[in-house]
């Protein structure tokens, strides 16, 4: 069978029952970055976390339906409540975390979406969410780390601004990969 073929099979395929059933490492690994995401809001403002655990349970109600409308709400209020927590005074480096966690819990979410429709439950797809997701924390968190060593260690007037524009490549990076498989 021809690659453009099975591609062509393997993207009109829904699973047999009709049930979208989200993969446990990719559902996994959403919430934990959200989390990361939310602690490094939580040592600025304690009302910033607790509407940071609100974009989570509005990410984890997208993960439940397997809605992207839902996913990406959830992540406009995490990114938002970092955003709020910078102007507010939040360190660089912890803002760099904050703003990875955000960019991994988004590509994960819409990566469990994605594969959830795809597969049933019966598939064991765990190989490809690793892979998947260790190259999505390297490329995001390599980047706020050599952002964050870049900052802590270039001269004193460095804005601070071209650090959260590193990070958010680096993201719309992996977007990019991921449109055009």
């Amino acid at each position: 069978m021809s690659t453009a073929k099975a591609r062509q099979n393997s993207a009109g395929f829904q699973p047999q029952d009709g049930e979208y059933a989200p993969p446990v490492v990719s559902v996994t690994v959403t919430l934990l970055a959200a989390l990361v995401s939310v602690g490094a809001v939580a040592g600025v403002s304690l009302e910033l976390a607790g509407v940071g655990v609100a974009g989570i349970v509005i990410l984890a109600i997208g993960l439940a339906r397997g809605t992207t409308r839902l996913l990406i709400t959830g992540t406009v209020v995490l990114f938002s409540c970092l955003l709020a927590a910078g102007i507010i005074e939040m360190s660089v480096a912890v803002a760099l975390v904050g703003a990875a966690g955000t960019f991994i819990a988004y590509d994960s979410a819409i990566y469990a979406v994605s594969l959830g429709k795809q597969t049933t439950k019966a598939a064991s797809t765990w190989r490809a969410e690793l892979l998947h997701h260790t190259v999505t924390i390297l490329v995001i968190g390599g980047t706020a780390l050599a952002g964050t060593a870049l900052f802590l260690t270039g001269p004193g007037n460095l804005p601070v601004g071209a650090l959260f524009v590193l990070v958010l490549s680096a993201g719309l990076l992996l977007w990019a990969a991921q449109t055009t498989e």
